[in-house]
């Protein structure tokens, strides 16, 4: 038998037997991976209840302020003057200006807006994309043909290993 040309030096395992228990030992260890991640995931997820049990309150009650603060820096936006925020003791409250965007509109759609460009010949505004519709070379079937059109039709082994559950290998045994 000549080995693989892919296997640059011998593997660590020699046999097939010695390939069947390694199995078996993945076929152990996984229970326990299982299990640390499952008490892992519960222990976090206590964890993360207890702490969000104290931080919501907190984030409401600084949602309510934050919007008590927006309220008022509106009801006296003309207290700023010509600037759009105002130092105070512990901070500072104001407007930034966000930046722009495109939107429809009033009462208009984004389709009437890709209408009214289609109509007014400005394609420069309509993105198209494109790209190669790789379920359509199913229907050629000769590697020539596919050879013309600048691909070729590869198909490769892919390594698997799986292992059997406590059950079946019981019933072998």
């Amino acid at each position: 038998m000549t080995p693989n040309k892919h296997v640059e030096a011998a593997p660590a395992i020699a046999t097939w037997e010695g390939a069947d228990r390694v199995l078996g030992e993945i076929r152990r260890i996984r229970p326990m991976i299982a299990d640390l991640e499952a008490e892992k995931n519960a222990k976090l997820d206590d964890l993360q209840a207890k702490y969000d049990q104290r931080i919501q309150p907190l984030i409401e009650n600084v949602n309510i302020r934050a919007k008590s603060l927006r309220e008022f820096a509106e009801f006296h936006r003309e207290d700023l003057g010509s600037m759009r925020s105002k130092e105070l003791n512990h901070g500072r409250i104001g407007f930034r200006l966000g930046q722009p965007t495109i939107r429809p509109l009033a009462k208009k759609t984004w389709d009437w807006v890709l209408t009214l460009l289609r109509t007014a010949g400005r394609d420069d505004l309509i993105r198209t994309t494109e790209s190669v519709n790789k379920e359509a070379f199913d229907s050629i079937t000769t590697a020539e043909d596919l050879k013309k059109l600048g691909v070729q039709r590869v198909q490769e082994d892919r390594f698997f290993f799986e292992v059997k559950d406590d059950a079946t290998v019981a019933t072998k045994a």
